[in-house]
C-alpha cells in the first residue's frame, strides 16, 4: 500500500492489483461520465499502467457507491442547451414520438437557413438524453469525409484505441453501435446529400437529421419540416434578447417579429 500512498489524492484502492484515481484538479464528471482512471498496479515495479478497457457499469456502480451524484448518459454535446430556447413544445413531442415509435428509425428535420433546426435538435438531444441511455452523439454530415471522421472520433467512448488508422476505429465504431444493446441517439447536422449519410443498422439506434434538402429517400425515414416559431415565442424571444427584457415594448417587437417571418434570429 506505500506505493499507493505515493500517488495523488482521490485514490480508491478496489482488489489487491487495481484502484481507482480521479485527478484532483479535473472535474469528477467528462461529457457526462465519471472522470475516473481504472489503474492497474505492479507491486513488483511500483509502476502503474491505465486500463480503459473495463466496463462502464463498474465505474457507474462505484460512482453510487461513492455518492458522485447523477450520471447522464455518455455523449458529444459541445453545445450546451440553449436558455433563450422557446416554444417548440409539440415539434418537441411529435419527435420523441416519432423516433421513440417501432415504424421509424430515422427523423430528417428540414427546412430553410435560419428555422432553427440545429436548435431543435440540440434541445431535443439534451430534454430527452436519458431516454438513450446508449449514448447521445452529435456528428457533423456535412460530406462523407467529414461524418466517417467525426464517426472514428467516437472511438473513445467504446474502448477503441485512438491511435489506431481512421478507417478501422470507423469500422470498429460502427460495429459498436451496430451492436448496441440500448437505445442510441445519433444527431447528425446539415445533411447535404442522402448519399453521404452514414448510419449502422441496429434496432437500439435512431437518427435525427438536419438538413436543407427535402425527399433524403432514406429508407424507414420521416421528414419533419420546421417551420417559423409561433407568435407569441418569437415576441418572447426577442424581447429575451434585450438588456431588460421586463421593460421591453412587446408591441413593437411584435411588428418586429413578423417583418422577420417569425425566424429565430
Amino acid at each position: 500500500m506505500h506505493v499507493v500512498r505515493r500517488e495523488p489524492p482521490h485514490c480508491f484502492p478496489i482488489h489487491p492489483l487495481l484502484f481507482v484515481r480521479a485527478p484532483a484538479v479535473e472535474p469528477l464528471f467528462v461529457n457526462g461520465r465519471h472522470n475516473l482512471h481504472w489503474v492497474h498496479l505492479d507491486h513488483a515495479t511500483g509502476r502503474t499502467r491505465r486500463i480503459p478497457q473495463l466496463a462502464g457499469d463498474f465505474s457507474a456502480l462505484l460512482g453510487e457507491r461513492l455518492d458522485l451524484g447523477p450520471r447522464l448518459p455518455r455523449h458529444n454535446l459541445l453545445i450546451g442547451p440553449n436558455a433563450d430556447f422557446v416554444g417548440r413544445d409539440d415539434d418537441l413531442r411529435l419527435l420523441h414520438e416519432w423516433l421513440t415509435g417501432s415504424a421509424t428509425s430515422t427523423v430528417a428535420l428540414t427546412g430553410l437557413g435560419g428555422r432553427g433546426k440545429t436548435q431543435l435538435a440540440v434541445e431535443y438531444a439534451w430534454q430527452h438524453a436519458d431516454a438513450y441511455p446508449g449514448g447521445v452523439f452529435w456528428l457533423h454530415g456535412e460530406t462523407r469525409e467529414r461524418l466517417e471522421a467525426e464517426y472514428a472520433n467516437l472511438s473513445e467512448y467504446f474502448g477503441i484505441p485512438a491511435d489506431l488508422p481512421l478507417q478501422e476505429r470507423l469500422a470498429m465504431v460502427l460495429g459498436a453501435l451496430g451492436q448496441a444493446a440500448q437505445e442510441t441517439l445519433l444527431v447528425l447536422d446539415n445533411v447535404t446529400s442522402a448519399a453521404d449519410v452514414v448510419l449502422p443498422v441496429s434496432p437500439c439506434v435512431r437518427a435525427l437529421l438536419t438538413t436543407r434538402r427535402r425527399r433524403l429517400a432514406l429508407e424507414r425515414c420521416r421528414e419533419y419540416d420546421v417551420g417559423p416559431l409561433a407568435e407569441d415565442s418569437a415576441v418572447t424571444l426577442l424581447c429575451s434578447r434585450l438588456s431588460s427584457p421586463a421593460s421591453a415594448d412587446r408591441g413593437a417587437a411584435r411588428k418586429l417579429a413578423g417583418s422577420l417571418g417569425y425566424l429565430p434570429l
